[in-house]
């Protein structure tokens, strides 16, 4: 009886991963950190191999290629300060969005702008290879900068 459990519990885990991540499917990690100490870490999600030799979302509504796109902002001391899931089933909620990789070379290049979009949310922006900017956006709707750093965007694939 104990193997047959066992046995069936592996069937469960192995359709539950099956179903997790779609044959084909690739997911990215997200590392930027500034000179401050905040950082940004964020989750990538998009079928593959990609339709097009880049993955470009742009705005809100339905993404050309990106399944889920979940951001998540810290201080210096680790503690989070929002996650936003900016694309989710398919569907931008963010009207600034702007991402653009390079799936032959897991990179962002162009513009970068993830994160929330309304009052008390925090955002990335910038050019990558230029500079990067976290912004704070607080209740009256007002935006600064409470960090900035080099527009290096460190991309890999998950440890399973």
């Amino acid at each position: 009886m104990a193997a047959l459990v066992q046995w069936l519990s592996a069937v469960l885990m192995l359709m539950v991963m099956t179903l997790a991540s779609p044959v084909g499917a690739t997911t990215l990690q997200l590392h930027w950190i500034g000179e401050n100490g905040y950082s940004v870490r964020g989750e990538l999600h998009y079928p593959q191999p990609s339709p097009a030799n880049r993955v470009e979302e742009q705005g809100q509504g339905e993404t050309q290629s990106v399944d889920r796109l979940e951001v998540s902002v810290y201080d210096p001391e680790g503690k989070r300060l929002g996650t936003y899931a900016t694309i989710r089933r398919s569907k931008s909620n963010n009207p600034y969005l702007h991402l653009t990789l390079d799936p032959d070379h897991q990179s962002l290049i162009n513009e970068l702008d993830i994160g929330g979009a309304k009052q008390l949310d925090w955002y990335l922006k910038g050019e990558i290879g230029q500079n990067m900017a976290l912004f704070s956006i607080d209740a009256n709707g007002q935006e600064a900068i409470v960090d900035q750093g080099p527009g290096i965007v460190d991309i890999r694939e998950p440890f399973r």
